[in-house]
């Protein structure tokens, strides 16, 4: 699927730009076109009541606001505090006078009592920043990991962890496993446990050879970590890898006490190799910091269409276990699946298909208290592109899609989800203007109709 178009990187970054290239917009090939018969034959989304007014994310250098390209192959990521707050972290270049700024991970914060968004600024860091994850614990500590890249000419990037208080201060970002041999750590996911202990999986060269670590950023290994009365544990080893396959887009959930992990596998790095994951595997550990994975299997694989990458989300179920989603895409047609790992089980359900069409493309999903699940995903491609939304019941009944940037002009995709205090959706996302070459602006959506 052809999606936002990526900005010019600037020549200070055309290292690091190099270097992330190659890594899996969606993880499939959907940039394929369908004729007009096939296409007009697939199921689109259903027709909904008006969405409220969006708000924009402003990027302010000292009391001026400028204009900015968003770095799309990263997704935005969005949190709500208990206060009825909410955090945006996205990637994006500013524009002054002398051109594209250097590419920044800024953060926005609404705040509840005046109900705005207030002006976007850069996290702490060096030259780039890129791929943000986020959570809240049950004291509205929001806990944000990021890869930073102190010089954009080493070829590599730390993942860190910075604390953001209720009262907004910022704790000094803190290396979670740093090493020099890690090389590029990207792709953080995390979860929280019930004792606010923070559990995070990334990807890691720290095992590989310098000859590898050279070649390719997906030449790696997940590795995990905890966040314990204040300080990170030592690195796990979640997987090896082999020569003959890489590791993508890791998910990390909490089943009661244990973890549960899923990620994807490529057969290598090249353009064939990467439309597509040959498998999308699994593990567990117990929560203590120093139990040991268990030996990654199979959870799902690849059979008629394509598979993994960003095309998956994994989310726990309040009652206990996980829920996995994945997309199963075939020539402009994409078959959302679910399957359900129920609590201390080790075996995943049989795939049920949720929805099908020509939408449920790179899929962010959040849960509400009672189970249902809010997906939000992209519909559409190449220029018909916008963001839509579903929810699914715990039996896996999914409401019709609907389309949420349905009077917006431009395209609109890569979308997140958080939920208000009352349970209602909040999606952040993409927007590109018409005729434009490039993402401009990061809009919010809040309280969105799904039905």
């Amino acid at each position: 699927m052809k999606t936002l178009p990526t900005t010019r990187s600037i020549a200070a970054l055309m290292v690091l730009v190099i270097a992330l290239s190659a890594l899996p917009m969606i993880a499939t090939a959907q940039d394929s076109t369908p004729g007009a018969a096939e296409a007009a034959a697939l199921p689109g989304p259903a027709e909904q009541s008006p969405q409220p007014s969006y708000d924009t994310l402003r990027v302010v250098e000292g009391t001026a606001a400028l204009p900015y390209h968003v770095w799309i192959d990263w997704l935005p990521a969005m949190v709500t505090t208990p206060d009825g707050g909410a955090w945006t972290f996205f990637g994006a270049q500013a524009r002054a006078e002398e051109g594209l700024g250097p590419r920044l991970l800024w953060a926005a914060r609404f705040d509840p009592v005046a109900g705005v968004w207030l002006p976007s600024f850069p996290v702490p860091g060096g030259e780039a920043q890129f791929g943000p994850a986020a959570a809240v614990d049950s004291t509205g500590v929001v806990h944000l990991v990021y890869a930073n890249v102190e010089d954009v000419l080493g070829k590599t990037s730390e993942l860190v962890h910075v604390m953001i208080q209720p009262d907004g201060t910022w704790s000094e970002p803190v290396a979670i496993a740093a090493s020099p041999e890690a090389g590029f750590q990207m792709m953080p996911n995390l979860a929280i446990d019930g004792d606010d202990v923070l559990h995070v999986v990334w990807r890691d060269q720290r095992f590989v050879t310098a000859e590898d670590r050279e070649a390719h950023p997906a030449n790696a290994d997940l590795l995990s970590a905890e966040f314990v009365d204040g300080a990170w544990s030592a690195p796990l080893r979640l997987m090896e890898r082999d020569d003959a396959h890489v590791v993508t887009w890791p998910h990390i959930v909490v089943d009661g006490d244990r973890l549960i992990a899923v990620w994807s596998v490529y057969s290598g790095t090249d353009d064939e190799a990467m439309k597509s994951a040959v498998r999308i595997d699994w593990a567990e550990k117990a929560l203590s910091p120093t139990a040991a994975w268990s030996a990654p299997e199979t959870a799902v694989a690849q059979a008629a269409g394509e598979i993994g990458g960003r095309q998956v989300e994994l989310v726990e179920d309040p009652e206990g276990g996980a829920r996995l989603f994945f997309g199963v895409y075939e020539r402009a047609k994409n078959d959302l699946q679910m399957m359900n790992m129920a609590t201390g089980a080790t075996t995943w359900s049989s795939p049920t298909s949720v929805s099908v069409g020509d939408y449920g493309y790179m899929p962010d999903a959040v849960v509400n208290a009672d189970g249902t699940v809010t997906i939000v995903f992209n519909i559409g491609r190449n220029k018909n592109l916008e963001v839509g939304a579903m929810e699914v019941s715990t039996d896996g009944e999914a409401s019709p899609a609907v389309s949420l940037t349905p009077a917006e002009a431009g395209l609109q995709g890569r979308a997140s989800v958080a939920l208000t205090e009352d349970g209602a959706a909040w999606v952040v996302y993409m927007h590109q203007p018409d005729e434009a070459n490039a993402a401009t602006e990061i809009r919010t959506l809040r309280g969105a109709v799904l039905q």
